[in-house]
């Protein structure tokens, strides 16, 4: 074997390695993002939840937060679906439960009560 394809043969390695630790780096940042997001999700779905237990919110009141939670699970959803969340759809989403956390917030201390 000339000593030109042995090289070949190296770099060929090195830059499928170099691509592999690349793609496992790229796709970690995807999930990662979206467990925080999840999570967030989750604790928000508890108020919601707590709020309907305790009165707080009406049933017009809780269907909106339920149907923002929606939307939010589908920007999620239509944002990680080509396996990378970027900047801007992170921010958009960060943006979205900022204030679907204050809409909870304020429909929870409007005094309205369920009857």
């Amino acid at each position: 074997m000339s000593k030109g394809l042995k090289n070949k043969g190296k770099v060929v390695f090195v830059r499928g390695c170099s691509l592999m630790v690349f793609a496992c780096v790229v796709g970690a940042s995807a999930p990662a993002f979206a467990g925080q997001a999840g999570e967030r999700g989750a604790r928000q779905q508890d108020r919601i939840s707590q709020g309907i237990k305790s009165g707080a919110l009406t049933r017009p009141e809780a269907r909106k937060l339920r149907a923002e939670q929606k939307k939010i699970r589908v920007v999620k959803k239509r944002a990680a679906r080509d396996g990378k969340v970027s900047v801007k759809e992170r921010r958009k989403i960060e943006r979205l439960q900022k204030k679907a956390s204050r809409n909870i917030s304020s429909f929870k201390h409007n005094n309205r009560r369920r009857r």
